[in-house]
């Protein structure tokens, strides 16, 4: 078997791993390998996804960030009361998105506890022509205000 750098050598001039596999009698995994830790970056195949663990990407590109913590399951009764609350609000203008930025929970999640409660959900896209709306800017709740404690992302982030 040829060195690692005879190899990387080979492969920087252009020829396949398989080609020097073949020469060498060596399977083409410990060619793969060989370059691998000699630090190589390996050439994509054309129409092939490539499968190798080690990523020709710099380790700097590979920062890891770590999911927030799941939001935990809410007992019956809270369920129930938050739905309710989240309902008032809703009916009040905030949106689904509002909703969902305040209590720290999807937008699906929020929309499945809103029709629980019985609320009717409004069309996508904002206000539709026709007679004004209910409530207008000046009335709609404070959605994530300042630095406060909201007392719905407490409730329904299991912190009452």
């Amino acid at each position: 078997m040829r060195t690692s750098q005879q190899l990387r050598a080979l492969h920087e001039q252009g020829l396949s791993l398989r080609e020097p596999a073949a020469g060498t009698g060596s399977s083409y995994s410990a060619v793969r390998n060989h370059l691998l830790d000699a630090g190589t970056v390996l050439r994509r195949h054309a129409g092939r996804r490539r499968r190798s663990k080690q990523s020709a990407l710099p380790a700097a590109m590979h920062t890891v960030t770590q999911a927030p913590p799941r939001p935990q399951r809410l007992d019956p009764k809270t369920r129930r009361r938050a739905a309710r609350e989240l309902r008032r609000a809703y009916e009040q203008g905030a949106s689904l998105k509002e909703l969902s930025n305040q209590s720290g929970r999807s937008p699906t999640w929020i929309r499945t506890l809103l029709l629980e409660a019985g609320a009717t959900i409004r069309p996508r896209g904002g206000p539709r022509p026709g007679p004004p709306p209910a409530l207008n800017a000046r009335q709609r709740p404070q959605v994530g205000s300042g630095g406060q404690r909201c007392p719905l992302a407490d409730l329904l982030l299991g912190r009452i």
